[in-house]
């Protein structure tokens, strides 16, 4: 163990205090507990709310299933159908393999052929 020499110690201790000091400051200690923020829930729908968020649910959910059936159904009626006229101007969709056939119209009940498919000309 190294021992100091009392007139290096006084010089040292001379020469610190020379220097200018600076206080500490400790944070101010706060007497409260800081508590988080009260969040406030908000007041239950009523009855009649409550039946109009659910309706609105019902719309939107049919809404999405019109627009998947809508698109099988444009899909079903690329494949193997054509477009006809019945005798009093009703458009009907028909299949290829009715052709040739008589029917009725599902809309106004007339009756009228399914024209046979034409034949390319031969010239």
């Amino acid at each position: 163990m190294t021992s100091i020499d009392p007139d290096s110690f006084d010089e040292m201790f001379a020469a610190a205090e020379s220097q200018e000091t600076v206080e500490y400051e400790e944070p101010p200690v706060r007497s409260e507990v800081e508590e988080p923020p009260i969040r406030f829930a908000e007041p239950p729908m009523s009855k009649q709310e409550l039946e109009a968020a659910a309706a609105d649910e019902l719309l939107k959910i049919a809404a999405e299933e019109e627009k998947q059936l809508e698109s099988v159904r444009k899909e079903l009626r690329a494949k193997d159908t054509f477009l006809i006229t019945c005798p009093n101007g009703c458009r009907i969709r028909v299949k290829e393999q009715h052709r040739g056939r008589s029917g009725k119209c599902p809309r106004c009940q007339s009756e009228f052929v399914i024209p046979k498919k034409a034949e390319p000309k031969k010239t």
